[in-house]
């Protein structure tokens, strides 16, 4: 049985320091067993033995002391033993935690008076330190004198994605679709530039004809399929796409006077062309420039008010798709017709038709049911398709108009020259006559798209059904009105003498038909003039009244604001 010389706190065996004060002890204590206290245990046996708490005496200049290893007593504190109160030697607190120099520390609590034949708790001098909490935690409290505040840190997590624009899901959509539409065009073209090679290398039987169409393939399979790409890229990359605008149309105007010119010049020295490789430049720009012109004076007339993203891949659609899907609908709904036509007792022959040869009246009928309902209205029904697609991106019917007549400039540049090549020889005299074909497709595509907007989006606007299914029927009639009288030609009788009536510039001779067709071109151009003014005129109005929209806010699309639609056409 061993005592503290310090405190006289009786000691556990082999303790080498006293658990109450801390003194060391002259040499390991060794106790029995009946006698000692365990921390927390039973009293030893014996009443004198045991040890009671006594009153605990704070000195007022007492201060806890620092936390260190073992025991630390604080100042004026003492022990009750046999009823008679102890005067410490030192102090008592409770056993300190290891130090830690991270942290800060607490206020400690007041001892705390224990029962008769036990120590008195001490009181905390100081709270030990504690090292913060390892782990994240969305909550940032601390109690008060026990943890230091950063115990708990603040969440570490990533915060959740802010959810997508309305309509981003269906851009990015809409940008792999153009994608995979790029590659699959590129692809083609490929394919038609081996057909090309084969045609220009080896002498082949259709000469111009097959090889400027294959050009024109090219030119919109390869062409049209990069730029694709392009375009597709940067929407995925959400960058905007800068405002549509060509130079002024009076520019590929006098270029196309200045290429339709130079051949009719050269057909007069000598009525041969040449190598067929000499007269494909002059052919395709023979094809190309009088559409563009066309485009360049609609654009700037409606004010431009699209991107170069959403034009380029409309007239690319027109160039190719909408080829595709008309080269495959016209046929089947041609075959259909001759079906239901040998059903009902009308004989006809699907090759004379196909070849506009008509055998009988039979064949007559069919063929004209072919070029005024069959072709029309697949041909005005697949161009818009690029501008239905990107109805929602739309921000007025100025540009669902000028998205419609870019697809269908796109397809009279591939069919025109398709036409243009069947001259072989004689292939100036086919490009006067289809230098306002662009005027027949790109006005019906545009009203086609404008009708459209208003059956989709047009809500709020007076007579606004009116307004788009009359779009719709005009693209309609307008193109039936020019194949019916291209029909006129194959009846035989005064009227087809009359179309075979040539008119002569220098030596070269046109047929009788193209005053017809001329003029039928000038009532196009003034409906496009009329249409174009009134929604330019609207278009314009809402820039003014509207403040420009951030470009990139919205990729893609124009940098004004959709303003309100309002009747007739304006918006």
């Amino acid at each position: 049985m061993m005592d503290c010389s310090h405190c006289g706190t009786p000691v556990t065996a082999g303790d080498r320091v006293c658990r109450v004060c801390g003194a060391a002890l002259d040499a390991p204590a060794t106790v029995p067993a009946q006698t000692r206290m365990a921390e927390g245990g039973a009293p030893p046996a014996g009443g004198n033995s045991a040890v009671q708490p006594g009153a605990i005496q704070n000195s007022p200049a007492a201060a806890p002391t620092a936390p260190s290893a073992g025991y630390q007593v604080p100042a004026g504190v003492g022990l009750v033993r046999n009823g008679n109160a102890q005067p410490a030697a030192s102090t008592v607190a409770q056993r300190a935690w290891p130090p830690r120099a991270d942290g800060p520390v607490g206020t400690g609590y007041p001892a705390y008076p224990g029962y008769p034949g036990y120590p008195a708790y001490p009181a905390q001098a100081a709270a030990a330190p504690v090292a913060p909490y390892p782990y994240p935690s969305q909550y940032g409290y601390a109690y008060p004198g026990q943890y230091p505040p950063q115990y708990y840190m603040p969440s570490t997590y990533p915060a959740p994605p802010p959810p997508r624009a309305k309509g981003e899901t269906y851009r990015l959509v809409l940008a792999w679709i153009v994608l995979v539409g790029s590659g699959l065009s590129i692809l083609a073209g490929l394919l038609m530039a081996l057909v090309g090679v084969v045609a220009l290398i080896g002498p082949t039987r259709g000469g111009l004809a097959t090889l400027d169409e294959d050009i024109a393939l090219i030119i919109g399979g390869i062409g049209g399929g990069v730029a694709g790409l392009y375009f597709g890229i940067t929407a995925v990359m959400k960058r905007p796409s800068v405002k549509f605008s060509l130079p002024p149309a009076w520019i590929f105007l006098l270029l196309t006077v200045l290429v339709l010119g130079t051949g009719v010049v050269l057909w007069n020295i000598t009525p041969t062309p040449g190598p067929i490789q000499a007269a494909l430049p002059l052919v395709i720009l023979s094809g190309a420039l009088p559409a563009l012109t066309i485009l360049a004076y609609a654009a700037s007339r409606l004010g431009n008010p699209s991107t170069w993203r959403h034009t380029t891949l409309s007239l690319i659609h027109g160039a190719t798709l909408a080829i595709l899907l008309a080269t495959i609908l016209e046929p089947l709904l041609l075959l259909l017709i001759v079906l239901v036509l040998n059903a009902i007792g009308v004989q006809v022959s699907f090759l004379n038709i196909l070849n506009l040869r008509p055998g009988s009246a039979g064949d007559a009928l069919a063929v004209l049911l072919l070029l005024s309902g069959v072709a029309p209205l697949v041909e005005e029904g697949v161009k818009p398709l690029a501008a239905i697609l990107l109805m929602p991106r739309l921000r007025g019917p100025a540009e669902a108009f000028l998205l419609g007549l870019a697809a269908g400039i796109g397809f009279d540049f591939v069919e025109t020259l398709g036409y243009i090549g069947m001259g072989n020889a004689d292939w100036i005299s086919i490009a006067l006559q289809r230098i306002g074909a662009g005027l027949l497709h790109g006005v019906g595509a545009g009203m086609a798209a404008l009708g459209w907007y208003y059956l989709l989006r047009g809500k709020g606007v007076p007579h606004r059904w009116l307004l788009g299914f009359g779009g719709l029927l005009y693209a309609v009639v307008q193109h039936a009105i020019f194949n019916g009288s291209a029909f006129l030609q194959l009846i035989p009788g005064p009227i087809s003498r009359l179309f075979a009536l040539p008119v002569f510039l220098g030596k070269l001779p046109l047929d009788g038909g193209t005053a017809l067709f001329f003029g039928y071109y000038l009532v196009i151009l003034g409906v496009l003039t009329v249409v174009t003014t009134r929604l330019g005129r609207a278009y314009r109005q809402s820039q003014q009244a509207s403040p420009p929209r951030d470009p990139g806010a919205s990729p893609g699309t124009t940098t004004a604001p959709e303003p309100q639609p309002v009747a007739g056409g304006a918006r």
